[in-house]
């Protein structure tokens, strides 16, 4: 019995070893690890990219209000107000990364805070006009969606055109660097 018992021992231990040794092996394997190396190094970089990113969510977001799946005659389908709902969370998502890197930044970047007010203002009303669309479901075809989606609209055009004058400003002087140091 001892022999059994010690062989057993050895199998178990062996057995954790080599599950340890693959946790390890993936975790630091993860995808997070491979989206960090694909990541730009510099900041001012990574920020632009941050900004296509929420510039390509506001973009989705926007048509999706311009012509909801629910059409006027049907009233609004749950459907609609899902996937309107879906994207104001992607976009949500992606303006946190913008604040992340803006946090970030080794020095004060007054456009860059333009950027990210036009941004938080676009997902405060793309998320109330998700909430609202959410609570005309089902309701009398005549309800008229654009009213509930107007503000949203307008804020997420007014952070498509920020986004693209930031991103195509820093693209276009050479590098992105900060506008302070650009002056020097």
């Amino acid at each position: 019995m001892p022999a059994q018992s010690f062989s057993l021992r050895k199998s178990l231990a062996l057995a954790a070893l080599s599950a340890t040794t693959l946790l390890l092996g993936a975790c630091g394997n993860s995808v997070y690890h491979k989206a960090a190396q694909n990541l730009p190094g510099d900041p001012h970089d990574r920020l632009a990219l941050r900004v296509r990113e929420a510039r390509a969510a506001a973009d989705a977001a926007a048509r999706a209000l311009e012509k909801p799946e629910g059409s006027l005659s049907r009233g609004m389908t749950r459907a609609a107000a899902d996937r309107v709902d879906a994207l104001a969370w992607e976009y949500s998502r992606r303006v946190a990364s913008v604040q992340d890197v803006v946090r970030r930044l080794p020095t004060p970047d007054l456009e860059a805070q333009q950027v990210l007010a036009s941004l938080e203002k676009a997902e405060h009303e793309l998320t109330a006009a998700a909430e609202k669309l959410a609570a005309e479901v089902g309701t009398a075809p005549d309800t008229d969606l654009a009213t509930l989606t107007t503000p949203a609209t307008s804020a997420l055009a007014a952070a498509i055109e920020t986004s693209d004058s930031f991103v195509n400003g820093r693209t276009n002087a050479g590098a992105l660097a900060p506008t302070a140091d650009k002056k020097k």
